[in-house]
């Protein structure tokens, strides 16, 4: 695959060739890239387990591994798992997903019951745990994370904690919470609240009993409509 940018920031056309491997099942194994003619750098390349499932890739010429892990049913369970447990401290990245393990609220019906992270960026892991209602509605994510140089997990310094999801009979969302940081400190930013319009699933308004917007952060902020705040034609 050839393609060619004349957009260039010198002025000039930039031509960039690709190339693509694939293996005997149709899966990409390296992806290569050449600019102008110069060197052929490698972008990343893939290995896949017996089941055809992507196992790892390399990015670039060794920055960066990820492994990714699955269960018995072939769901995602992670990418870079053991960074994210301390158990390896060579990635950058590292994400862990739970269902049916792992977590206060797990789930049987293949909703993920928590997540877990980390990056090399300032190396705490964070998570959170989430809880359904019985047709399977977020009802709250909870978070905690672990504080450098501990191994608990707690929001005593930092909570991103999202609750009282509560829903209409038609599913429709009709509150919420938001934790967040406020200079340097936990603080709730938004209290939110859904109202539609008569006997129809269509938003009519929404409003914030937190006053005030918390500069920076894209929290949502009442308007100064009082009332209605959408329309439809």
């Amino acid at each position: 695959m050839h393609h060619v940018n004349p957009a260039s920031p010198s002025g000039g056309q930039v031509k960039v060739l690709t190339k693509i491997k694939y293996d005997q099942a149709g899966r990409m194994t390296e992806g290569r890239q050449q600019l102008n003619g110069g060197t052929e750098k490698t972008l990343m390349t893939c290995t896949y387990d017996e089941l055809g499932r992507l196992k790892s890739k390399v990015l670039g010429a060794g920055i960066e591994t990820l492994a990714y892990d699955y269960h018995l049913r072939g769901w995602p369970t992670g990418v870079n798992k053991a960074f994210v447990n301390g158990t390896s401290s060579t990635n950058y990245f590292g994400q862990e997903l739970s269902y049916d393990y792992g977590f206060t609220s797990n789930s049987a019906t293949g909703n993920i019951a928590g997540v877990k992270w980390k990056s090399k960026g300032d190396n705490i892991a964070r998570a959170y745990g989430y809880s359904y209602d019985a047709v399977n509605r977020l009802k709250n994510a909870d978070f905690n994370q672990q504080n450098t140089g501990s191994t608990a997990w707690t929001k005593n310094l930092v909570d991103f904690t999202a609750s009282n999801f509560q829903y209409d009979e038609g599913g429709n969302l009709l509150s919420m919470r938001h934790q967040g940081l406020k200079a340097g400190a936990i603080a709730s930013i938004d209290n939110l609240t859904y109202t539609y319009k008569a006997n129809s699933n269509k938003l009519d308004a929404v409003t914030d009993q937190v006053t005030g917007p918390v500069s920076g952060l894209g929290d949502f902020t009442n308007g100064a409509n009082t009332g209605t705040d959408y329309a439809y034609d």
